[in-house]
């Protein structure tokens, strides 16, 4: 009996470990940390050359966005309509109206092997342009 109890967790140790081999994402090499930062936080780490990405809607956007931002709503990114134009080690920081949307952006980022990621809490464009960054023109 002990032998077969022995064999049974042996083998779901070897099926776990497996298993783990084959998921998505960042490896043990190149792990992942999603941070979270305030407004006045980002700043600094965009002047330092973190890639600022707006993942608000198309209407949010054409409403007013910052002039360093590319834009990757995050509905384009759920239907894995895009693909970034990155290294994976890039660092990017993530923002939307207050947080909870770039959260999802960073996890699913993280999923497609990107190991720098931060995300702007507590605020998004509104404070993050009363922080310092600038807001580019309106279209008319």
């Amino acid at each position: 009996m002990h032998v077969n109890v022995y064999r049974l967790f042996c083998g779901l140790a070897l099926l776990l470990a497996l298993t783990a081999c084959n998921e998505p994402g960042p490896s043990a090499a190149n792990p992942t940390t999603i941070r979270e930062v305030k407004p006045d936080q980002a700043v600094p780490l965009v002047n330092a050359g973190a890639v600022l990405i707006d993942v608000r809607s198309d209407r949010e956007w054409q409403d007013g966005h910052l002039w360093a931002a590319r834009h990757l709503p995050i509905d384009a990114l759920e239907q894995n309509k895009v693909e970034l134009d990155l290294t994976r080690n890039t660092p990017i920081l993530l923002h939307c109206k207050s947080g909870g949307r770039a959260g999802r952006a960073a996890r699913m980022l993280e999923q497609q092997g990107f190991s720098d990621i931060t995300v702007v809490k507590d605020g998004g464009f509104a404070q993050l342009r009363d922080a310092g960054l600038t807001q580019a023109p309106q279209k008319q």
